[in-house]
C-alpha cells in the first residue's frame, strides 16, 4: 500500500506501481493514480509518502508529477536523496574509519536536519573537501566517501548506514521452473583493465621543498587471457603512497582488490511467488538454471517491487565477476573454512584447560576457607561452653553461700517466746528483738541477691544463650524459700495473737513490718526477673 505520510491517507487506486532499489543508486517509487480520484490534487511535489517495500515500510518524496490523459505519473526518490539539498562546509580528516568520517560529515552540515549515520568500516582513507553539495561529498565519483571507504549503503528513513556487508547469507534457492520466470545473463569488457598507468604527487616538507612526481605501468596478471589489452589512468591520492616501490605495491593492490581485469557479468531474474526465505538487498542468495549451467551464490545488488501487492517482482545480481574469480572464491572460502574450523578447536581446547584450571582453583580455595570456618565455629562453640560453665558455677556459688539458718533460729526462738509468753516486758522485747534481727537477716539476703544481679548484669551478652536454662530454676528456688518464711512467720503471728495485748500489738507491728519488707523484696526480684527475661 502507498499513503500520504501526512495522516496517513491510503491512495488505494494507485496502480502500474513499482520500487526499483539498485544497490549503493537509485532508490525510486513510481505510480499512476487516476484524476477521477479526487486526492489526485493532493500528489503536488515535496510531498511526502510512506510505501510498503520489502524490508517493511519506507519514506519517499514526490519530486516529479506528469500530468497525462486521465491520469497522474508519480515520480518519488527515498528521502536521503533531500541531501542533494545540503551543503558541507569543510571536512578534513586523515587516515580515520568510516565512522569518523561519518561523524565529521554530519557535523559539517550547514544546516539542522533530520539525518543520522553509522558505519562499521575500520578501513581508514583521508578526506579533504570544502562547500561541497552534500551528496556529491556522500557518494558521487571516487574520491566520495562511498567511493573511498567502499561497502553497502543501506537506507531507512533518514538513517543512512555504510555497511562492510549490508545482508546476510541467506538460504533462499532462485531456481528454473521453481520460482524464477525470464533469466538475463549479460557478459561484457566494457570495465575491463589490463594495464594501468599508476600516477602521484607527493609533496615536499619544509620550506622550498619541492614535489615530486611518480609513474608507474602495472600489469594485470590476467593480461594474456585477452587478446587485447586494455589500458588506463588511475591518479593515486592516497597518504600511503609515499615513494614508487609504494606506488607499485598500489597498483598490485589495485588489482586484486577492484577485480578489474575480469568480465562484467549481469544477472537479472523475475521473481514468481515467493522465495524460501525472505530476502533483503545485500543478501547472498543461491542461484541455479540447468539450461545454462549457473549454479552460483551471489548478493542481491538490485531488486523491484509492487507496493500496493506487497510482492516482490525481481531481483538482480548486479556486476560480479566469473571464472577466475569464483575459482579463487573457492579457494579463500575454503581456506577460511578451515582456518576457522583450526582456530575454533585451539580456542575451545585453551578454554576447556582455563575452566578447569578456574575449577581447581576455586576448589583449592573453597576447601581453605571451609576449614578456616569450620575452625573457627568449632573455637567459638567451645568459647561458648567455657562461659556457660563459668556462669553456671558462679550462680550456682552465690545461691549456695546463701544461709537460711538465720530464719530458722528466728522461727526457733519466736516459739520459745511463746511458750514462755506472760505479760513480762522481758518477753515483747526478745519478741522485738527477734523481729528485728530477721529484719536485718533479710536485708542482708537482699543486698547479696543485689550484689549477684550487679555482677551477672556485665555478662549478659554471653549470657542470653546460656542462662535462661539455670537462672530461673534458682529463682524460683529463691521464691520458694522467701515463701516459705512469710509461711512461718504468719504462723508465729497467729500464735502470739493469745498472749498479752502489748506483746500481741507489739508482734503485730513485727510481722507486718517483716511482711512489708518482704512483699517490697519479692516485688523487687520479680521485676528484676522480668528484666532479665526481657535481656535474655
Amino acid at each position: 500500500m502507498i499513503y500520504l505520510t501526512e495522516g496517513n491517507t491510503p491512495l488505494n487506486e494507485a496502480y502500474n506501481d513499482e520500487i526499483v532499489h539498485l544497490g549503493n543508486n537509485t532508490y525510486q517509487l513510481t505510480f499512476r493514480f487516476p484524476t477521477s480520484d479526487t486526492k489526485w490534487e493532493l500528489l503536488k511535489e515535496e510531498t511526502f509518502l510512506t510505501a510498503d517495500d520489502l524490508h517493511g515500510e519506507q519514506d519517499f518524496y514526490i519530486f516529479e508529477v506528469e500530468k497525462q490523459q486521465g491520469y497522474i505519473q508519480v515520480y518519488a526518490n527515498q528521502v536521503i536523496s533531500l541531501l542533494n539539498n545540503y551543503i558541507v562546509s569543510s571536512i578534513e580528516v586523515d587516515r580515520v574509519s568510516g565512522t569518523r568520517v561519518l561523524s565529521a560529515f554530519a557535523g559539517s552540515i550547514t544546516r539542522a536536519n533530520p539525518f543520522s549515520f553509522f558505519s562499521d568500516i575500520d578501513d581508514r582513507h583521508t578526506l579533504n573537501i570544502k562547500d561541497k553539495n552534500a551528496m556529491e561529498v556522500l557518494a558521487k565519483g571516487k574520491h566520495s566517501i562511498l567511493g573511498q571507504w567502499g561497502g553497502d549503503m543501506v537506507r531507512n528513513g533518514y538513517n543512512l548506514r555504510l555497511l562492510k556487508n549490508g545482508g546476510s547469507e541467506n538460504e533462499s534457492l532462485f531456481m528454473y521452473k521453481k520460482n524464477l520466470s525470464s533469466y538475463q545473463h549479460k557478459t561484457s569488457t566494457k570495465s575491463l583493465k589490463t594495464r594501468i598507468t599508476f600516477k602521484t604527487t607527493v609533496k615536499g616538507e619544509g620550506e622550498n621543498a619541492v614535489d615530486h612526481d611518480y609513474m608507474v605501468v602495472i600489469d594485470s596478471p590476467l593480461l594474456g587471457n585477452y587478446s587485447q589489452i586494455y589500458e588506463d589512468v588511475v591518479e593515486v591520492n592516497d597518504q600511503d603512497v609515499t615513494d614508487e616501490a609504494s606506488l607499485i605495491e598500489y597498483g598490485k593492490q589495485y588489482f586484486r582488490t577492484s577485480m578489474c581485469d575480469m568480465l562484467e557479468d549481469n544477472l537479472e531474474i523475475s521473481v514468481v511467488g515467493q522465495s524460501d526465505v525472505a530476502v533483503q538487498m545485500f543478501d547472498v542468495v543461491s542461484f541455479y538454471h540447468e539450461w545454462y549451467g549457473l549454479d552460483v551464490r551471489k548478493k542481491i545488488t538490485k531488486y523491484t517491487y509492487s507496493p500496493m501487492a506487497k510482492l516482490l517482482k525481481s531481483i538482480g545480481f548486479g556486476t560480479f565477476q566469473s571464472s577466475l574469480a569464483n575459482a579463487i572464491g573457492g579457494i579463500v572460502n575454503d581456506a577460511v573454512l578451515n582456518e576457522s574450523r583450526n582456530l575454533h578447536q585451539i580456542f575451545e581446547e585453551r578454554l576447556k584447560k582455563e575452566i578447569a584450571n578456574a575449577d581447581r582453583a576455586f576448589d583449592a580455595e573453597f576447601s581453605k576457607r571451609e576449614k578456616t570456618i569450620t575452625d573457627a565455629i568449632e573455637l567459638a562453640k567451645a568459647k561458648a561452653e567455657e562461659v556457660k560453665q563459668e556462669l553456671s558455677d558462679t550462680i550456682n556459688q552465690r545461691f549456695n553461700s546463701f544461709d537460711n539458718g538465720p530464719l530458722k533460729e528466728a522461727k526457733r526462738k519466736a516459739e520459745e517466746a511463746l511458750r514462755n509468753a506472760g505479760a513480762s516486758s522481758s518477753l515483747a522485747q526478745e519478741s522485738k528483738r527477734i523481729g528485728l534481727d530477721s529484719v536485718a537477716r533479710l536485708e542482708a539476703f537482699k543486698s547479696q541477691t543485689t550484689s549477684a544481679q550487679t555482677a551477672l548484669s556485665g555478662d549478659l551478652d554471653a549470657l542470653k544463650r546460656t542462662i535462661a536454662n539455670d537462672i530461673r530454676p534458682k529463682q524460683a528456688q529463691a521464691e520458694a524459700e522467701i515463701a516459705k518464711q512469710v509461711e512461718a512467720l504468719s504462723r508465729t503471728k497467729n500464735e502470739l495473737d493469745g498472749a498479752s495485748s502489748s506483746l500481741a500489738q507489739e508482734a503485730k507491728r513485727i510481722e507486718l513490718d517483716s511482711v512489708a519488707r518482704l512483699e517490697a523484696f519479692k516485688s523487687q526480684t520479680t521485676s528484676a526477673q522480668t528484666a532479665l527475661s526481657g535481656d535474655l
